[in-house]
């Protein structure tokens, strides 16, 4: 998968930086790095970073597939940073779909995401 995916001990978050087409080969990788990454982890935040993302917007497919399996991850908060707005419309409907709309946010900025994460519990 050409995202990277890695989890900063340092800020206690996932973070996964989108840097062209996300396909549906990328979610399933995806998923398969979150879980072991999150093994014996009691917080499950993630950052996605769109903000060098040249990409096209995520196909039907690929949307369907992460809307129907992504709620295995167990996420407390998602994060989306720098996103285009084309982006935000269907990561709104993946996430609603996906039962985790309450757990989503979209900032400009990774101090502000960092910030907003470790708000509130979960």
């Amino acid at each position: 998968m050409k995202h990277p995916v890695w989890f900063d001990e340092e800020k206690g978050v996932a973070r996964m930086k989108i840097v062209g087409d996300f396909v549906l080969d990328d979610a399933k990788a995806l998923l398969e790095i979150l879980k072991s990454l999150y093994e014996g982890k009691d917080k499950r935040y993630i950052i996605c970073d769109f903000t060098e993302n040249k990409g096209k917007p995520i196909d039907n497919e690929t949307r369907r597939w992460m809307s129907e399996n992504a709620s295995v991850i167990g996420w407390n908060k998602i994060a989306f940073v720098g996103m285009a707005p084309v982006y935000r419309v269907v990561a709104k409907v993946m996430t609603t779909v996906g039962g985790q709309a309450g757990n989503t946010g979209f900032f400009k900025t990774d101090d502000e995401t960092l910030a907003r994460l470790k708000e509130g519990g979960k």
